[in-house]
């Protein structure tokens, strides 16, 4: 709805009104520049021999400036008047293109919002637990234990005895009697056919047979002559009382050192049974340990194993509930924004549609606005009638 007192149903148009705006202009300039003239002084030139000639003439009467000054008010007025006028037409038909949708009783419909994203609980459903993986299972869990290992026993079997061991557990005077005894063997060696007593026997009867010998040739010969420095009966009588105190010597040593061997040999008998003995015993018990442990491994294993299949078991079922909860959540989501979509969709259809009534109201309007004519007041039709008369 339009109002403004300059324009109305019936009247001038845009071009008309602008038409008689610059007619009245013309006219009151006219007047305008007469104005500019006025004067109140008549004036005429003289010259020396007494002629004169009027120059210039006052205003007689001041009736015709006052109807020049009404009728160029009455002028200005009509210009301002129509000058206004034509503005606010222009302005009203500017005003036509950008009208708010509230000027034509039109609104847009209500913009569809995206719900948020769906959770599990606004479906009324909840996760179920997750099942807890199993921990390696002890024997200890099992109220089971591993059986005690065997100790190995086999080094603590006593070591066969040594000769010095044996020896040394001998008295004293048994055992003085071995060391003598070994003395005495050792002593008696001069006999043996390397030792000195048998070289020297050996050397006597060698000189006893040839006492003389010679060294060298010529006058330079020398001749050696050997004697005995002792009766060669008494030596030979002492070798054969030594060779036979040897032999009792080396008689009652050898029986002396056949004990010694028998023992440490017997004890080496001894040694080896008993190792034998703690041996086997101890593979025995190892055995039956490593039976026992085998078997208590297998319980394990077995136990570890039914718990694993159970957890792979229940996890295969808490998967399958996971899945069935995604699939709705997924579902349900889908569903949102498929109404979501085509509420937008709706919306923006719509809208197009307002759009599309706004712009040809805004049309309408502007028509309407440019039909409009410029309404001539009482007080300038005189005027306007005076100049569409020109």
């Amino acid at each position: 709805m339009v109002n403004s007192i300059f324009l109305g149903e019936v009247g001038l148009t845009s071009t008309s009104a602008n038409h008689l705006a610059n007619l009245a202009k013309e006219s009151y300039m006219e007047k305008e520049a007469k104005l500019n003239d006025i004067s109140f002084i008549d004036k005429e030139v003289s010259l020396l021999n007494g002629d004169s000639k009027p120059v210039s003439f006052g205003w007689k009467s001041l009736d015709s400036l006052k109807e020049d000054l009404k009728v160029i008010s009455e002028l200005k007025g009509f210009i301002a008047w129509l000058r206004e006028a034509i503005k606010a037409k222009e302005a009203l038909i500017k005003e036509s293109k950008t009208l708010s949708m509230d000027y034509f009783n039109l609104s847009y419909p209500e913009i569809p919002h995206r719900g948020k994203e769906l959770t599990v609980e606004d479906l009324g459903l909840t996760y179920p637990e997750a099942p807890e993986k199993p921990k390696e299972i002890t024997l200890e869990d099992l109220g089971l234990s591993y059986p005690e290992e065997p100790i190995y026993t086999v080094d603590d079997v006593t070591p066969a005895i040594t000769e010095d061991d044996f020896i040394s557990s001998w008295s004293i005077k048994k055992r003085s009697t071995y060391l003598r005894l070994e003395a005495e063997a050792a002593t008696l060696g001069i006999i043996h056919p390397n030792g000195s007593f048998s070289k020297a026997r050996k050397n006597l009867i060698k000189i006893l047979s040839k006492p003389i010998s010679t060294e060298g040739s010529g006058r330079d010969m020398v001749v050696y002559t050997s004697n005995s420095s002792i009766e060669p009966s008494e030596v030979e009588s002492y070798f054969m009382e030594l060779q036979q105190k040897f032999r009792s010597t080396q008689a009652e040593l050898n029986s002396l050192k056949f004990e010694i061997e028998s023992a440490v040999k017997a004890d080496e008998i001894r040694y080896a049974t008993d190792k034998a003995k703690a041996t086997e015993t101890y593979n025995l018990q190892l055995a039956e340990y490593n039976k026992s442990k085998f078997e208590l491994d297998q319980k394990l294993r077995e136990a570890n194993q039914t718990a694993r299949e159970a957890y792979r078991s229940a996890r295969k079922d808490y998967d399958r509930e996971v899945d069935e909860i995604n699939q709705k959540l997924h579902d349900a989501n889908k569903a949102a924004e498929e109404l979501y979509q085509n509420s937008k969709e709706s919306y923006e259809t719509q809208r197009a549609i307002i759009d599309r009534q706004l712009a040809e109201a805004r049309l309408k309007e502007e028509k309407y606005r440019s039909s409009l004519k410029i309404i001539i007041p009482d007080c300038f039709k005189d005027i306007k009638k005076q100049l569409e008369e020109l």
